[in-house]
């Protein structure tokens, strides 16, 4: 059998592991996008209580750490598989977009009552010149809890080359 698999094809990479959203702010770990085609940027989230929808924020960053950071305003597609209220497995994809004028914000309105999973895609070249990392970052949701995990999807932009990701696997 052969074929690309895992670490040639695509990375992945933990933006936070699962937590009780409600405790504070949860920031995504800052990913490189240096050598990345696209990233797939993935929030599983749990059943929470009315009213208490998620505000997602996608940010571009100058450095790993410190730097300057952004929003990223770019018209950026997004999927979503929600459970009414719990996921089963046979829910289909929605389709949306976050506008650039939304400044890389995404509220997952009406779902905070719902299994929700969020795929938002983020293409290499929307960055801006000088920022080279991204991020995810969701406020405290509210005062009930509501878990969530976050994964970045990181696919190599030349697959037939050795991958140049700065990812984990290399």
């Amino acid at each position: 059998m052969s074929g690309i698999g895992l670490g040639e094809s695509f990375d992945i990479s933990v933006g936070f592991t699962a937590v009780d959203m409600t405790t504070a702010a949860n920031t995504g770990k800052r990913v490189n996008m240096t050598g990345v085609e696209n990233c797939t940027i993935v929030l599983c989230k749990g059943v929470g209580t009315a009213a208490q929808d998620p505000a997602l924020t996608v940010s571009q960053h100058t450095a790993a750490s410190a730097g300057t950071t952004t929003v990223l305003a770019a018209n950026l597609t997004y999927y979503t598989k929600t459970g009414a209220p719990l996921l089963l497995g046979s829910e289909l994809w929605v389709a949306g977009n976050i506008p650039a004028s939304a400044n890389g914000l995404l509220t997952l309105t009406g779902n905070a009552v719902n299994e929700m999973i969020v795929a938002i895609n983020v293409p290499g070249e929307a960055l801006a010149a000088g920022n080279g990392w991204i991020s995810l970052s969701i406020p405290d949701v509210g005062a009930n809890s509501q878990v969530g995990c976050l994964l970045y999807l990181l696919r190599s932009d030349d697959r037939r080359a050795a991958p140049s990701m700065p990812a984990p696997l290399r």
